[in-house]
């Protein structure tokens, strides 16, 4: 194509065209498919915000983000709950629905030369949990 227009699909009412020097755009917000092909890019992602820059290499996603899930239940999911951040803070693993700054519903491994460590009503750190080392139990 030469000139301003673009290209356009009489048929399927769609195509492309740039009004300005940084975005290829399609013609009636039609949508992008690549089937089994790849949509990459070596600078940034931005979805959502209308043509703001994202971080060099890095991404800007309006709305909810769901990593093999179709609705996420919160701001950001992997996987049907193996992992949720909602919009108070609160993650889960395990859950999707977080009542705390951490849930986690499962096992926790913990190997037995690392302690656990809380802050006391002062702000110091104690250690809360530690090994038995003779046995190896907690």
């Amino acid at each position: 194509t030469d000139g301003t227009n673009g290209w356009y699909s009489q048929t399927y009412g769609g195509g492309w065209y740039m009004s300005d020097t940084s975005w290829l755009r399609t013609y009636n917000s039609k949508n992008v498919w690549t089937n089994t092909g790849l949509l990459g890019s070596e600078g940034g992602l931005t979805v959502g915000y209308g043509g703001t820059s994202p971080p060099s290499g890095g991404a800007i996603i309006a709305g909810n983000v769901g990593i093999a899930n179709t609705a996420p239940a919160g701001l950001f999911e992997v996987g049907a709950g193996t992992m949720t951040v909602l919009s108070s803070g609160n993650v889960g693993i395990g859950t999707t629905s977080p009542g705390a700054a951490l849930e986690v519903s499962g096992n926790i491994l913990q190997e037995n030369t690392n302690q656990l460590v809380a802050k006391n009503a002062s702000g110091v750190s104690e250690t809360w949990m530690w090994p038995r080392w003779s046995d190896n139990v907690m």
